[in-house]
């Protein structure tokens, strides 16, 4: 299927209707449905083969692991950070009536830099 442009709105709605419908099948699943095995298949070959207890708690990680990265990208420019898992560290700073700014993005930046990584005896010093 082509890529197409599509509104905004369309797509919103479209990922309303999906997780609604999703949440729905969830719902009615029963503990039997889940011990049912999946497999992720290319053709014809098997790649893998798992519970779909599995498949839905890989599925979730994933998707929480997505989060976490898009809440490190708008750190990173400077977005304050949505509510995702309840009060970030700014809105607990603005909830509880401190004085002062929140802590300044730079600060969070600095959590966000890869540490050097040791590739020969010579760099331990």
């Amino acid at each position: 299927m082509p890529y197409t442009y599509e509104p905004t709105e369309k797509l919103v709605a479209e990922f309303d209707r999906n997780v609604r419908e999703a949440r729905e099948a969830l719902a009615a699943a029963t503990d039997e449905d889940f011990a049912v095995q999946w497999s992720l298949t290319h053709g014809d070959r098997v790649l893998m083969t798992l519970s779909r207890r599995e498949i839905v708690r890989q599925n979730i990680n994933h998707l929480v692991h997505h989060r976490g990265q898009l809440s490190v990208y708008l750190r990173l420019l400077d977005v304050p950070l949505p509510p995702i898992y309840g009060p970030t560290a700014d809105e607990r700073v603005r909830s509880v009536g401190l004085a002062g700014p929140a802590l300044p993005r730079r600060a969070a930046r600095a959590h966000c830099i890869r540490p050097r990584i040791q590739t020969s005896a010579a760099e331990a010093g």
